[in-house]
């Protein structure tokens, strides 16, 4: 179990960390439904969609690194374990949702309602 872990941060580290590559390859497109960081506020207009789309995009790269970083240090940390698969799984929710809501609070002070900077 204990490989399956490590293999597990890795590849789920790797996956975050493309998403927020992905995620600044569109910022100069066209707001989509496809691809991006899409929020209601990210789709308001050109702006808000490359703005959302460059910070969400750092956002996700620090939060896979931080996610490989502790999903690692567990996995090793407690090698043998039958639940650390399944821990190093869920912590990764939590991580995320930190970094959504960092972009969605840099969004909020950026612009307001209706996509207009402040």
């Amino acid at each position: 179990m204990g490989i399956f872990s490590i293999m597990d941060s890795i590849f789920m580290s790797l996956i975050i960390i493309g998403g927020g590559f992905m995620c600044k390859s569109v910022a100069n497109e066209k707001p989509n439904n496809g691809m991006g960081y899409r929020t209601k506020l990210s789709k308001k207009n050109l702006d808000t969609w490359k703005e959302a789309n460059t910070y969400g995009g750092n956002m996700l790269i620090i939060c896979g690194i931080v996610y490989f970083i502790l999903s690692l240090t567990y996995s090793i940390l407690f090698f043998n374990n039958n639940m650390t698969v399944i821990v190093v799984s869920i912590g990764m929710l939590p991580v995320l949702l930190i970094g959504i809501l960092f972009s969605e609070k840099h969004l909020k002070n950026m612009f307001d309602n209706d996509g207009n900077r402040k």
